[in-house]
């Protein structure tokens, strides 16, 4: 049934995705953030996550433990960041703000709109990005 096939596919695509939103929250950092997202939202066993964002597993459930209670995530975002962008070779955050730029052809300027963060700071990360994509080549 087409319904079904359109149902199928589109549970694919938010299981492969995470909302940009859950990066705004000032009372977690990056990776705390998509720990969290990815643990309660969507319900994944650390292994999971950790083999998602390319970090090890005792990183991910310490990182959770600490956080769990700290803030309740909202999921309501209507841009989407696919998980694969994260990896081990680059920070969460460096990983979304290379992604933003490069892939979206956001500013900058826009991407700490976006963030909800410094404009200089995003600059640097982004700087932090490149050396770091550069040194792996």
């Amino acid at each position: 049934d087409y319904s079904e096939l359109v149902s199928l596919i589109s549970n694919e695509i938010r299981e492969s995705y995470v909302p940009i939103e859950i990066f705004t929250i000032n009372a977690l950092n990056p990776l705390e953030a998509i720990v969290k997202y990815l643990k309660e939202n969507k319900r994944l066993k650390f292994s999971e996550i950790s083999k998602l964002i390319g970090r090890d597993q005792r990183t991910i459930w310490i990182t959770y433990n600490k956080i769990k209670v700290k803030v309740k995530l909202s999921t309501s975002s209507k841009l989407l960041v696919p998980l694969r962008i994260f990896n081990k070779n680059l920070s969460i955050l460096e990983s979304l703000v290379k992604y933003l730029k490069e892939n979206c052809n956001f500013s900058l300027s826009h991407i700490a709109q976006i963030l909800k963060r410094d404009q200089r700071n995003i600059w640097k990360v982004y700087n932090n990005s490149i050396k770091k994509s550069n040194e792996k080549i």
